[in-house]
């Protein structure tokens, strides 16, 4: 048992400071340095903060494989080799897919930041600088174009300024819709 599981309130919530939401220990998409910080909530925070939305209906599905990812995943089959290439190319061991089924992301352990996101016809990894490298894949619908694949504008904010979740490239937040 932790200091932070010892510490619970009778509702077992828990918030990180300077964030207005409520979190469990085993709250899905908060990074190491967000768990690290997590503290119990207080009895005004419980009556004012909303509560994480993972935390309530479990957001997120977790993969033992990539391949088991894709299977989640309705990405085009044609995509999926390149995927797979960029996914070999990476350092991870946790791996998940939201309730949205909209992308698969990936990240080195568990409290990691995604360092890849893995989206129906395109790819963003994340680059040293911050940011994100967009890779768009080419599906049978874009050949007959001649669509190539294009590099992403970085993106400035990497977490919800409300939650202090992890937000894909598209920049809404998952969790609070924010």
């Amino acid at each position: 048992m932790t200091e932070v599981d010892e510490g619970l309130g009778q509702a077992g919530w828990l918030v990180v400071p300077g964030l207005a939401k409520l979190h469990r220990a085993d709250c899905p998409h908060l990074v190491a340095d967000r768990l690290a910080q997590l503290r119990p909530a207080t009895d005004d925070e419980l009556t004012t903060f909303t509560a994480c939305r993972s935390c309530l209906n479990g957001n997120r599905t977790g993969f033992d494989s990539f391949e088991s990812a894709l299977e989640a995943l309705p990405m085009p089959l044609e995509n999926r080799p390149r995927a797979r290439e960029v996914f070999r190319a990476l350092t991870v061991t946790k791996i998940w897919v939201p309730a949205s089924r909209q992308y698969i992301a990936v990240a080195p352990t568990a409290g990691d930041s995604a360092v890849a996101y893995f989206n129906r016809s395109f790819i963003d990894v994340h680059e040293e600088d911050g940011g994100y490298a967009r890779e768009y894949l080419l599906s049978a619908s874009q050949a007959s174009t001649g669509a190539t694949g294009r590099r992403a504008e970085e993106r400035q904010n990497d977490t919800c300024s409300s939650c202090g979740m992890q937000l894909p490239n598209t920049g809404r937040c998952d969790n609070c819709d924010a």
